[in-house]
């Protein structure tokens, strides 16, 4: 068991007392987090978070009296060190979920997976996280790629031998290898049954995607990135 000292500690900010009760009960159940605190609504959140500083943040996308979207912009202008936010949201295709991870939240689970919060935030801090093919879909979109590839009779793709770090350090593109595993999950497949055809683990694979997120939320005003590359 962690000392509570080296355990991540939590903010949680859930609609009703009843869903903020539950998610706190699980999270401390789990014995690998600290909940901080809690809050029902985004005006008490606000408040709030700037005197706990939580390493993560647990978050409805929908909350009574406003979305995480704004509490995310503000995050993100913020100096220094910010907390993962994790998202929760009723379904992938809610456009609000894709502005808020543009925005610059770190991951997301859906309201039918609330069961594995523990798990989802340990893999959140280790840097990884999921993506549902309307998601994939949306993203391909926003860096301007096709959905499916030009042409339906090309070759089949080994992705063990994709490019994976081409322009790594350019978030304003997609290498070869993100380009080819998002058209796979917008097309339907899961991470599950994607991590063994190129020879990764899920884990891995869930950090990938969750550099693309990395690149989706990158801001010019935020660093000096050459792009000479480019």
């Amino acid at each position: 068991m962690a000392s509570r000292a080296t355990m991540t500690t939590v903010f949680i900010v859930r609609r009703g007392a009843q869903r903020t009760r539950a998610s706190q009960a699980q999270l401390e159940a789990s014995r690998e987090f600290t909940v901080l605190g809690v809050a029902e609504s985004l005006y008490r959140a606000q408040g709030t978070l700037p005197t706990l500083d939580p390493d993560t943040l647990l978050i409805d996308l929908r909350l009574e009296d406003g979305a995480a979207l704004s509490l995310v912009r503000a995050l993100r202008e913020r100096q220094g060190e910010r907390p993962k936010v994790m998202l929760v949201a009723a379904a992938a295709a809610d456009p609000l979920l894709f502005a808020t991870l543009c925005a610059g939240a770190d991951a997301y689970l859906l309201e039918s997976d609330l069961p594995t919060a523990a798990a989802a935030l340990r893999r959140m801090t280790a840097g990884a996280a999921p993506m549902a093919a309307p998601i994939a879909a949306q993203v391909l979109q926003f860096f301007n790629e096709p959905t499916v590839p030009p042409s339906g009779r090309a070759a089949p793709v080994d992705a063990r031998a994709l490019d994976w770090h081409s322009h790594a350090a350019n978030p304003m593109r997609l290498s070869p290898g993100e380009c080819w595993l998002l058209r796979t999950l917008a097309q339907g497949a899961r991470s599950a049954e994607l991590a063994p055809r190129m020879a990764v683990s899920v884990e891995a694979l869930g950090r990938r995607l969750g550099n693309v997120y990395r690149k989706l939320s990158w801001d010019v005003r935020s660093g000096a990135l050459a792009l000479l590359a480019a």
